[in-house]
């Protein structure tokens, strides 16, 4: 028996100890899983170290290992990228990998749905991450609920309780298997920030259309002047975001009493700003410039918008696979998240 197939089967004994490990709950179980992950990247090493990359030596490469080592590395990229648990809001955001090219089976998307569907919301971690290639931390505590790992933890109508449990009480399997490319398909990537990201958006969205709520309340409230928002004087500085802000400010008072001057010559008692009526030239800065402050926040929400929208329409793991004439595996670096 050659050193290569010894070091096989050194590798696929492995397994069940590693397994071992995590289910019996072993004392000081962190370091006894990163002394067999050594010793497995340590065989791998000496196996040869022929036409290693980084894609092959994490499971997902060109030049894929045998299944033992599938499945060792992707149990042990689940344990160590886990860490100390918080409750988070849900399961953010399901995205499935665009273009075909992540290599996740489809059964795996439709089980994050059931998740989804079924309320079954992971506890993740609400800091800390590798620092590197996307949300691997996050992520993983999403992945071990997904396929049922002991150790994991998720709400179900309102309450916190081993991954496990949750599934049973909603109806779905308590475990499932993770195959070749799955688990680094859902790893890596920038999923879990695309899904903070929107959640962001969605309630900066809110805040700005009130916003604009409050500047026509305003104008209303202290008997203010429109001219400000003549469209006459946005053309002739033709931000899209300023044009847009003061429209929508001028049809929100439109027909209103109290922003005329028939409102302003009315004196009213604890009005000390104008105790005799005189003209308005025009309002404070805080009203009179809102077209221009608040314009810009509106084209910056735009931007920020078109953004997102691209990423959670994208592929952002590593390697993609393209199934056509050329080279099939290609590494990325599509996870980075600045």
């Amino acid at each position: 028996m050659n050193t290569a197939n010894k070091l096989t089967i050194l590798r696929v004994f492995m397994i069940p100890v590693f397994l071992l490990v995590l289910y019996l709950d072993v004392p000081n179980a962190n370091y006894w899983a990163l002394a067999i992950f050594v010793i497995a990247s340590l065989t791998d090493t000496l196996d040869g170290y022929i036409a290693r990359h980084y894609n092959q030596t994490t499971d997902f490469g060109k030049f894929m290992d045998p299944l033992a080592d599938k499945c060792l590395v992707t149990a042990a990229m689940l344990w160590f990228v886990e860490i100390g648990q918080m409750p988070a809001w849900a399961l953010l955001v399901v995205i499935i990998r665009e273009f075909g090219v992540s290599g996740l089976r489809i059964v795996v998307v439709d089980r994050l749905v059931e998740m989804l569907n079924k309320g079954v919301h992971p506890v993740v971690p609400w800091q800390g991450s590798v620092g590197a290639c996307g949300d691997l931390a996050p992520m993983a505590h999403i992945v071990s609920v997904l396929i049922g790992v002991p150790q994991a933890e998720a709400f179900y109508q309102g309450e916190r309780m081993p991954a496990q449990e949750a599934l049973k009480k909603a109806g779905m399997e308590p475990q499932f298997q993770l195959k070749a490319k799955d688990c680094l398909a859902l790893l890596n990537g920038t999923t879990m920030f695309a899904g903070m990201a929107c959640l962001n958006i969605h309630d900066a969205e809110r805040l700005y259309k009130l916003s604009e709520l409050t500047t026509a309340l305003s104008l209303e409230a202290v008997r203010g002047e429109t001219r400000a928002f003549d469209p006459r004087i946005q053309q002739v500085r033709p931000y899209e975001g300023q044009i847009k802000a003061a429209a929508n400010v001028l049809r929100l008072v439109e027909g209103s009493e109290r922003v005329t001057e028939d409102a302003r010559k009315v004196h009213l008692d604890y009005d000390i700003m104008h105790p005799h009526y005189q003209e308005r030239v025009q309002d404070v800065y805080s009203l009179r410039c809102m077209p221009q402050v608040q314009g810009i926040c509106r084209e910056n929400l735009t931007y920020i918008k078109h953004l997102i929208e691209v990423e959670i329409n994208a592929a952002t793991d590593n390697p993609l696979i393209f199934p056509d004439n050329g080279e099939r595996y290609l590494s990325t670096a599509l996870f980075a998240e600045e």
